[in-house]
């Protein structure tokens, strides 16, 4: 395929052409066999397609040519070092990626020394650290850190992993779920605005259409859990990164 690009063979089609392929496909056998049933009431329809799209609102286009990407520091004068270079370059949104416990309260003295009006921070923490730390961490013991616009936007990455269709996202409902509770119950936050502070990160396999079924039912039931916190239900953020086994030499896989 030099020189050509890789989906100049695969021409746009329209949602009705591609169901029409389906069924022809089916041999008589209905398109709903294939849908994705949790319950009774909840059926998952798999074939997701631009047109479904149609009344979206527009995503906001961000230049990204100013951020830096996957900027490390191993010492605190290197993380106080690396915050005022991005504070200097204009950056708002923060995303600390935490490698171990014994990090955080170093990380939490730069970032409330440095940058105390950061307006948003995404704390993302390692394995196994949503069950027994708490939230807020270091970071939330601190007057001056608490007291900025900081605290107050500060998100939560929670990790799915594994890519079973049924224990991932009943691993991510109950993630949320007890996220939720942290923060409604434990530090007295809106269910609207605990929600606005998750983030779900899910491991994808190489099965597509499978996987659009599973992070669609998970957004149809994330909004039961809302719902069940007497709040706003609506689609969760969610993060997806390719399982280490569905990377090949296949471009079209």
């Amino acid at each position: 395929m030099s020189g050509q690009h890789l989906f100049a063979e695969f021409p746009p089609v329209s949602k009705a052409e591609w169901l029409d392929k389906i069924k022809a496909d089916l041999k008589g056998r209905p398109v709903e066999e294939l849908f994705w049933r949790l319950s009774e009431e909840l059926v998952v329809d798999p074939f997701a397609h631009p047109e479904d799209r149609r009344h979206a609102a527009d995503q906001p286009v961000t230049d990204l040519r100013h951020w830096w990407i996957g900027a490390a520091a191993a010492t605190g004068p290197a993380l106080a070092s690396l915050v005022g270079e991005l504070r200097e370059g204009g950056v708002r949104s923060l995303r600390l990626v935490v490698g171990a416990r014994a990090h955080l309260p170093e990380a939490a003295e730069v970032l409330a020394r440095r940058w105390p009006d950061l307006p948003h921070l995404v704390l993302d923490l390692p394995e196994g650290a949503t069950a027994d730390w708490p939230e807020g961490l270091a970071f939330a013991k601190k007057p001056d850190w608490v007291a900025g616009p900081a605290a107050e936007g500060m998100a939560r990455v929670l990790r799915v992993s594994g890519t079973d269709p049924v224990a991932t996202v009943a691993q991510a409902l109950q993630h949320g779920h007890e996220a939720l509770a942290r923060l409604v119950e434990g530090q007295g936050l809106p269910a609207n605005d605990a929600h606005e502070r998750l983030v779900f990160r899910f491991e994808v396999g190489p099965e597509y259409f499978l996987e659009i079924a599973r992070l669609r039912a998970f957004a149809l039931l994330w909004g039961h859990v809302l719902e069940g916190w007497q709040a706003t239900p609506r689609k969760p953020v969610v993060e997806v990164h390719f399982a280490a086994s569905a990377y090949g030499d296949d471009p079209y896989h």
